[in-house]
C-alpha cells in the first residue's frame, strides 16, 4: 500500500531522477522550487536570480535542460515576491489561462503581482499589480488548483507552534483582495526557507510541501474546513524519510527535502532538496476516494461500533475491499464490484481494546491500484469521580465523611475509607459491596482516631468495568484546638527604680468549653506558679516588688494553656526596665612627682541619691579599708582623701583605683588614676681606657646621689662588694686595674653599674682588650708581626697603586729584627713585590732586588746583618741612582746603574719571597713603599714616627704596629687600599712586656722597672721608653746595673744621644711623656780586653705621675 494523505496517495518512484546541472548563479546549482508549465518546467535555484528552463515529458516528469535566465534582472520588482540574492521566498505560483503561462506572487508591499512567461525565451514581462490589505510574510507558500483559484499560505511566524492563514484569490476577478478561508494552528514548521510554491488544494484538503531545507518533514495535508491535519496512512503527520523508504523512494539527503505537487500533473510529485543537485519523481494516485463515512466521533465507551461509507472510483472501475482492525481482519476481501461500493457494518464493543485503535478499509481496483481509508476508534473507561462534601475541622466531635460518588460510564462503585493509612471502613472486608452510581455516602469516624493537628483521611473508589483500578481522594482533617489568647493586658509602669509594679490581663479561648491555667515568670524564674484551670475569660491582677527585677532589661512572661488533650503552652512577653544610676567618681588632675608624698582626692556621687560604699587600691593592693572589704554606706556626695608616702610609690606609673557601688549595684563602678613617680636612671659615659686606667663620668637626670661598682671579666673589682657610698652627681671615676687582675690581649667585659638614692639602677657594659699597662723599654716604639720559619705570610693582591709606574721612582723601607734563619739559607726576604724585594742575609749582607725596564736587577750592600737587633733599612731609586740607608744613615755603595721604567705590577707579600721560600724569621714593622725617592733628611725625620697613611707619594703602608689592628685573617693597608690576607700564623706582638711593682689601685709614682735591654757590646743600642701607664709622666730617671757583667772590665754607659754618644752614669729625662708616647736614649757596654762577654745588664727606671 502507498502513503495516503487525504484523497491522494504517494505510490512509488516514477520515471528517472533528474540531475540539475544549472550553471552557477547567485544561489548555487540546487533546486529550491519547481514551477510546472504547459510544455516546460522552471526550476528555481535558491531565488529568481537563477531560473533553469527544462522540457517537460508527457507524464509531467522533467526532461532536457534548455537554458538559465535571471528574472530579477528582467524586472527588479520580482524581489517583492522572492528576495534578491537570498533564500527568503514570500509566495508565488505558475498558472495557465487561455494557453498563456503566468507567474503570480503576493509581495511584501501590500500587492499581488503578475507577469507573462514567454516559453520561447523563459523571459518574464508585462507586470501588473493588484492592491491587497495585507503584506505577505517571509516563507509563505502559493499554488494553483488547476482552475480559477490561487491559494496562499501566510505565516505570522511569531507563535509556537507556528500557525498559518490560508487565503484564496480568484484569477478571474484579480482586483478583489484574497479571502481568508481557515487558520492552520500547527504547520509543523512547513514554513522552512527556500521554497515559495508547491501548494495544492484538492477535495477540500490543502497539500503543503515543506521548504527545500526542511529537516524530516516533507509533505503534510490540512483539512480546508477545520485547519487540522489529515492522517497519512501508517504515519504521523507529516511524511518523513522513513515513510518514503516504505514505498521504495530513497531519501536524497537522509532527512532533508520537499515534496511539491502540481494541479497540471496530479499523478506526479517532485521531490528535491538544497543538499543534492537531484530531483526525484514520485507516482501519485488519486482515482479512488471514500465518502459519506459513518464512524464514532467520540469515545465508544461500552457501545458497539457502527461503521459505513461509500467507495467511489473516478473511472468507474470495479473495486474489491476488506476491513481490518490493526492487523486483525474483521471482514475479508470482497469480490470485485462496480462502484459505488456501499459499506455498513456493526462491530461488537469487546473487540476494541481500551485506548485508540485504527479501523482500516483497504480497496483495490481491477487495474491493481490501491486505496486505504483510516478511522481512529477510541475506547475509554472513565474513572469514577469523588465529590467531597465533608467538614474537615473537628474539635471534640466525631468526623463525618460525606461524599458524592459518580461514574460517567454509569457503572457500579465500591469504596473504602482509611484514616492515617489504616482502613477504618468497612470494618470487615476490603471494600464495600458494589452499588449503582451515582450515590452519596456518610461515614462517621470516632474523634479518638485523630490527633490534635492534621490527619489524612483517604477515600478510595473503583468501578466494576474491565480490570478495575482504584482512585483516591486524600482529605486533610484538622483536629483543632484553638489556643488560648492574651486578649488584653497592662502594666502600671514599664520602667522602675525602687517602685512596685502592677500587672493586669485577660485570657480568652475560642473553644468556649475549654478551661485556662496560667503562670508568670520574670527573667525565666517562676514568680506566680500554675493556677488552677478556670473558665474563660480569665481576669488576673498581680503586684510585684521592685526586688523581683534586676537592674537593666527584664523579660516579663505570662504562659497559659487550655485543658484539651496534651495542652500546648502559649506565652506573651514584655520588657520591664529597672534603672539604676551607678555611683560616679570624679578624679583629680594627673600629676608627676619625684621625691614628694602624694595626696589623692576624689568625689563620689549617685544621680538617684542612693547610699554608696567604696574601697581604694594602690597598684592593685587594697589600702582602704584595711580589712579588704567595703566601707560602710555613706550618703552622697562623698569626699575621699588619702595621702601616700613617697616610699609607698613605685618608680614609674602608680595605679590608684577607686571602686564604688550603691545599694542596688551588683558590679561596682571603677575609675583609675595614674600618678607617675619620675626618676631618670643614672648614666655613665663610655669609659676612656688608657693602659689599665679606667676613666668615666657619672650623671643623674634628677640630680640624685649615685653609687657605683666596677667589674672586669665577670669579677667585681671595686668596691669589694656592694656599691660605693652615694655621692652627689655629676662626678668622675678614675680607677686603675691592678696587675694581678689585668689580662693583656684578651677581650673581656668591663661593667660599670650604678644605683641612685631611690634604687634606680643604670649600667654600661664595654668589651675591652687591655694592652701593656706600664712603662716599656724596647728598641722600637711600635708593635710588630712575627714571621717564622714556616713560611707564613700576609699577601696584598691587586693593589691599585703597586705598579710604581706613575713616577718611575721608588723608596722601600722598614724596621726588621732577624732572630733566626729560614729554610733556604742564607737568604731571608721580609718583603717582596714580585722580583722587587729586600733580602736580609744573602752572604751575610743586605741586598735589594728591583725590576727596572722589565729586567730584574740586584744590588748587594757591604752592610752586615745583625742578629736579634732592630734595624731600619731603606733603599731609594730616583731613576738614575740606587741609595741604601741603615738606621737613617746613608751607607755609600759602588754599583752599576741601570735605567728604565718601574713596571712591576705584582702583589706584595710580607714574610717571605713571593714565589715561596726564603722565609724571613723575626720581627717586621713600619714597612713603607713610596713612588718617590725620599731624602736622607726625610728618612731620619720619620724614623721613629708612625704615619697617617695620607702622605704624598706613600703607596703602601700595612698596619703592622698598631695594637690589635691585625685580625685573625687580615691586616689593613693604611693608605686605604684593600686589606692583606694572613696565610698561616703571623702573630702580633707589642715591643716588650713590662713588669710592675703594683701600688694600691694602680700604678703609682716611682715605679721601679728592671729589664734586660742589651747584650755585651761596645756599640750603642737605642732604647725606646714607651708609656703604657695611662698617666702622663715626667722626671724619668734611668740608672744602670751591671748584673751579669764583670764589674771591673765591663761598664754600662748611658747617653741622651748617639750623635755623639756622651756617657752618663744616670739619665734624667725631664720632658713630659704622655700615654702611648715614648722617649729614647742610648746604652752601651764599654768592655775591657779581659772581659768575659756573654753577660746581661739591667736598667732601672723611675718616673713621676704628673697628671691623669
Amino acid at each position: 500500500m502507498g502513503l495516503r494523505i487525504g484523497y491522494i496517495e504517494l505510490v512509488s518512484p516514477k520515471a528517472t531522477d533528474v540531475t540539475i546541472n544549472i550553471p552557477a548563479g547567485t544561489q548555487g546549482v540546487y533546486a529550491t522550487d519547481v514551477l510546472v508549465g504547459i510544455d516546460h518546467v522552471y526550476v528555481l535555484a535558491g531565488n529568481m536570480n537563477t531560473v533553469a528552463q527544462f522540457n517537460k515529458n508527457a507524464d509531467g516528469s522533467i526532461g532536457t535542460y534548455i537554458r538559465t535566465v535571471n528574472w530579477y534582472t528582467m524586472d527588479t520588482t520580482i524581489a517583492q515576491i522572492c528576495a534578491n540574492t537570498s533564500s527568503v521566498p514570500y509566495a508565488y505560483a505558475l498558472y495557465i489561462e487561455g494557453g498563456v503561462e503566468y507567474l503570480v506572487g503576493w509581495g511584501t508591499a501590500n500587492a499581488i503581482y503578475k507577469w507573462v512567461i514567454n516559453p520561447s525565451t523563459a523571459a518574464i514581462s508585462g507586470r501588473v499589480s493588484y492592491n491587497t490589505t495585507l503584506a505577505m510574510t517571509s516563507y509563505g507558500r502559493a499554488g494553483w488548483d488547476g482552475g480559477e483559484f490561487i491559494y496562499f499560505a501566510r505565516m505570522p511566524r511569531n507563535t509556537s507552534p507556528r500557525t498559518a492563514d490560508i487565503y484564496r484569490w480568484n484569477v478571474k476577478t484579480p482586483a478583489v483582495a484574497p479571502v481568508k478561508l481557515v487558520t492552520i494552528p500547527n504547520t509543523y514548521s512547513m514554513d522552512s526557507s527556500y521554497t515559495g510554491s508547491g501548494l495544492l488544494v484538492k477535495a477540500n484538503v490543502v497539500y503543503w510541501g515543506s521548504g527545500a531545507n526542511q529537516s524530516n518533514g516533507f509533505l503534510v495535508g490540512f483539512d480546508l474546513t477545520t485547519g487540522l491535519p489529515v492522517t497519512p496512512s501508517g504515519t504521523s503527520n507529516p511524511i518523513i524519510a522513513a515513510n518514503l523508504q516504505s514505498i521504495g523512494v530513497t531519501p536524497i539527503a537522509t532527512e532533508r527535502g520537499n515534496i511539491s505537487l502540481s494541479a497540471l500533473h496530479p499523478s506526479t510529485a517532485y521531490y528535491f532538496t538544497t543538499a543534492v543537485a537531484t530531483i526525484k519523481h514520485i507516482a501519485v494516485s488519486s482515482e479512488m476516494r471514500f465518502r459519506d463515512k459513518v464512524a464514532p466521533i467520540d469515545t465508544i465507551s461500552k457501545r458497539d461500533v457502527s461503521f459505513g461509507g461509500v467507495i467511489e472510483h473516478e473511472t468507474g472501475s470495479q473495486v474489491s475491499y476488506r476491513v481490518r482492525l490493526g492487523a486483525t481482519v474483521l471482514k475479508d476481501w470482497s469480490g470485485l464490484t462496480d462502484t459505488f461500493v456501499y459499506i455498513s457494518e456493526v462491530f461488537p464493543n469487546d473487540i476494541f481494546p481500551i485506548g485508540t485503535s485504527n479501523l482500516v478499509v483497504e480497496a483495490v481496483d481491477s487495474q491493481g491500484n490501491t486505496f486505504s481509508e483510516y478511522s481512529l476508534i477510541t475506547k475509554t473507561n472513565v474513572a469514577p469521580k469523588i465529590t467531597n462534601n465533608s467538614t474537615l475541622r473537628i474539635h471534640r466531635d466525631d468526623f463525618i465523611l460525606k461524599a458524592s460518588l459518580t461514574d460517567t460510564d454509569m457503572g457500579m462503585i465500591s469504596y473504602r475509607v482509611l484514616v492515617g493509612g489504616v482502613q477504618r471502613y468497612p470494618e470487615t472486608g476490603d471494600w464495600t459491596e458494589y452499588a449503582q452510581a451515582p450515590f452519596d455516602i456518610e461515614v462517621p469516624i470516632p474523634n479518638d482516631l485523630f490527633v490534635v493537628g492534621n490527619t489524612t483521611v483517604r477515600l478510595e473508589i473503583k468501578d466494576d468495568w474491565f480490570t478495575p483500578s482504584s482512585i483516591g481522594l486524600n482529605m486533610t482533617v484538622t483536629k483543632a484546638s484553638y489556643t488560648p489568647s492574651l486578649a488584653a493586658y497592662s502594666f502600671d509602669r514599664t520602667t522602675l527604680h525602687k517602685e512596685d509594679l502592677t500587672y493586669t490581663a485577660t485570657l480568652g479561648d475560642q473553644d468556649t468549653d475549654d478551661k485556662i491555667a496560667y503562670r508568670i515568670l520574670i527573667n525565666s524564674i517562676v514568680v506566680i506558679p500554675w493556677s488552677v484551670y478556670q473558665s474563660a475569660p480569665v481576669y488576673l491582677s498581680h503586684t510585684f516588688k521592685h526586688s523581683a527585677f534586676r537592674i537593666g532589661s527584664n523579660t516579663f512572661t505570662i504562659e497559659f494553656k487550655d485543658d484539651f488533650h496534651t495542652p500546648a503552652v502559649n506565652s506573651a512577653t514584655a520588657t520591664i526596665t529597672k534603672t539604676n544610676s551607678s555611683a560616679s567618681i570624679v578624679l583629680p588632675a594627673v600629676v608627676t612627682l619625684h621625691g614628694e608624698d602624694l595626696t589623692f582626692r576624689s568625689t563620689i556621687n549617685d544621680a538617684q541619691g542612693d547610699p554608696v560604699q567604696y574601697r581604694l587600691y594602690l597598684n592593685n593592693v587594697q589600702v582602704y579599708p584595711d580589712s579588704g572589704d567595703w566601707s560602710e554606706f555613706f550618703k552622697p556626695p562623698i569626699a575621699v582623701a588619702r595621702m601616700f608616702r613617697n616610699s609607698e610609690l613605685n618608680i614609674g606609673a602608680n595605679l590608684i583605683k577607686i571602686e564604688a557601688r550603691d545599694d542596688l549595684q551588683t558590679s561596682p563602678s571603677s575609675s583609675t588614676y595614674t600618678a607617675t613617680k619620675n626618676s631618670i636612671a643614672p648614666a655613665v659615659t663610655v669609659p676612656d681606657i688608657k693602659g689599665w686606667v679606667v676613666r668615666a663620668t657619672v650623671s643623674d637626670g634628677n640630680g640624685d646621689k649615685v653609687g657605683y661598682r666596677i667589674s672586669y671579666g665577670g669579677e667585681q673589682l671595686y668596691p669589694a662588694s656592694g656599691y660605693t657610698e652615694l655621692a652627689p652627681t655629676p662626678f668622675e671615676i678614675e680607677y686603675a686595674i691592678s696587675a694581678n687582675k689585668a689580662v693583656v690581649g684578651v677581650s673581656k667585659v668591663l661593667l660599670i653599674e650604678l644605683i641612685d638614692e631611690y634604687g634606680v639602677v643604670g649600667s654600661r657594659s664595654t668589651s675591652v682588650v687591655l694592652q701593656n699597662g706600664g712603662l716599656v723599654l724596647s728598641p722600637v716604639p711600635w708593635g710588630y708581626v712575627q714571621s717564622s720559619v714556616n713560611g707564613y705570610l700576609i699577601r696584598y693582591s691587586n693593589n691599585a697603586l703597586n705598579n710604581l709606574s706613575r713616577t718611575g721612582k721608588m723608596t722601600l723601607e722598614g724596621w726588621f729584627c732577624k732572630t733566626g734563619q729560614g729554610a733556604n739559607n742564607p737568604r731571608a726576604i721580609p718583603i717582596s713585590k714580585g722580583a722587587t724585594y729586600i733580602d736580609i742575609g744573602i752572604s751575610g749582607f743586605v741586598m735589594l732586588s728591583i725590576v727596572i725596564g722589565g729586567t730584574q736587577r740586584t744590588f748587594t750592600t757591604n752592610y752586615s746583618v745583625k742578629m736579634n737587633v732592630w734595624e731600619h733599612y731603606a733603599f731609594t731609586y730616583d731613576g738614575n741612582e740606587i741609595r741604601f740607608y741603615a738606621n737613617g744613615e746613608h751607607i755609600p755603595q759602588t754599583w752599576t746603574m741601570y735605567y728604565g721604567a718601574l713596571t712591576n705590577t705584582s702583589g706584595i707579600d710580607i714574610g717571605r719571597f713571593y714565589s715561596g721560600g726564603y722565609n724571613f724569621v723575626g720581627g717586621i714593622t713600619e714597612v713603607r713603599m713610596w713612588d718617590v725617592a725620599r731624602t736622607e733628611e726625610q728618612i731620619k725625620g720619620s724614623l721613629y714616627d708612625t704615619l697617617s697613611g695620607t702622605e704624598e707619594g706613600l703607596v703602601f703602608y700595612p698596619d703592622l704596629g698598631t695594637p690589635n689592628r691585625p685580625t685573625a685573617t687580615t691586616v689593613a693597608d693604611r693608605t686605604g687600599q684593600a686589606a692583606g690576607t694572613i696565610s698561616g700564623s703571623m702573630p702580633y706582638s707589642d715591643a716588650l712586656t713590662p713588669t710592675f711593682t703594683a701600688g694600691d689601685g694602680g700604678v703609682v709614682s716611682n715605679v721601679d722597672l728592671g729589664r734586660v735591654v742589651a747584650t755585651q757590646s761596645s756599640e750603642p743600642v737605642r732604647v725606646c721608653l714607651k708609656n703604657f701607664s695611662g698617666y702622663c709622666i715626667e722626671n724619668i730617671r734611668v740608672t744602670p746595673e751591671q748584673w751579669q757583667l764583670d764589674p771591673v772590665s765591663e761598664v754600662v754607659q748611658l747617653s741622651y744621644s748617639n750623635e755623639p754618644f756622651i756617657p752618663e752614669p744616670e739619665l734624667v729625662i725631664s720632658e713630659y711623656v704622655d700615654h702611648l708616647q715614648y722617649a729614647k736614649f742610648w746604652v752601651r757596654v764599654n768592655a775591657g780586653a779581659d772581659a768575659l762577654g756573654g753577660g746581661l745588664c739591667k736598667l732601672h727606671v723611675k718616673a713621676d705621675i704628673t697628671f691623669t
